[in-house]
């Protein structure tokens, strides 16, 4: 029997029930869209209930720490002491090639091995990428295949395409995924206010058509609330809660 385990996100959790256990769904999307908002919440939610979580990133570790701070008021850096938090940073990822897949892969397999990893977000991938369409398609495939194979949830998050590489990527890891969910900023004609949006475009185990959600993050205390767009009552929230459209994530 195959499980379902909460992303920490509300309305997909009682939409979808949740995501499946041990399986790789892609997270896409333009920037300030929302992915460390979002991908962030599926860690914690991992972290709350003592699940060894790990962070694959070619970011900047101490800023992705301080904006995640921010979105959620959880301070990751207790679970770090505490071993439940890791984090694999790649400071080179710019210059990687798929020639390095392979020690990728591997470092990913000693430390999800050693540590008993459950949840991994993964951002930046080049060493994926490769010159032709063929070996593109084959990285990927090889890679959600090892994820899933090391009996992980991971969620692959990628920005928006920038070479035609990163388009034949991300193309193909949506093919090969369990899932891919696509994020975007849109504004309202009714007030001019931004908004967010997920799209499924594929996601096993759910018939067409997909559902898509709107949300606002809202701030209240120090901490964003991911809300759905249609259930928001505003004379219900506090004074001091606003709509922001800054600080969002990736």
């Amino acid at each position: 029997m195959i499980n379902k385990i909460p992303t920490g996100i509300d309305f997909i959790d009682k939409d979808l029930g949740g995501i499946y256990q041990h399986r790789a769904y892609l997270f896409c999307g333009e920037s300030d869209a929302g992915k460390i908002a979002l991908t962030s919440r599926f860690l914690v939610e991992g972290l709350k209930k003592e699940e060894m979580c790990l962070l694959v990133t070619s970011g900047n570790i101490g800023n992705y720490l301080v904006e995640s701070h921010g979105i959620l008021n959880f301070d990751f850096s207790v679970y770090m002491q505490s071993g439940f938090f890791n984090i694999l940073e790649y400071a080179d990822a710019d210059s990687a090639n798929a020639a390095d897949l392979d020690q990728y892969m591997l470092e990913i397999k000693e430390f999800v091995e050693k540590k008993g990893v459950e949840r991994v977000v993964l951002e930046a991938l080049p060493m994926l990428e490769a010159a032709d369409l063929k070996t593109t398609e084959s990285n990927a495939r090889r890679f959600i295949s090892f994820l899933e194979s090391e009996n992980v949830t991971a969620l692959i998050s990628l920005g928006k395409p920038r070479t035609l590489g990163a388009s034949r990527l991300e193309g193909e890891l949506a093919k090969a995924a369990a899932g891919t969910l696509r994020t975007s900023i849109k504004v309202s004609e009714e007030t001019g206010k931004s908004y967010y949006s997920i799209d499924i475009e594929r996601m096993v185990g759910l018939k067409q058509p997909y559902p898509s959600w709107d949300y606002e993050l809202i701030k209240n205390r120090g901490a964003q609330a991911i809300i759905k767009r249609e259930k928001i009552n505003y004379s219900h929230l506090e004074e001091n809660i606003t709509i922001t459209k800054n600080n969002a994530g990736r």
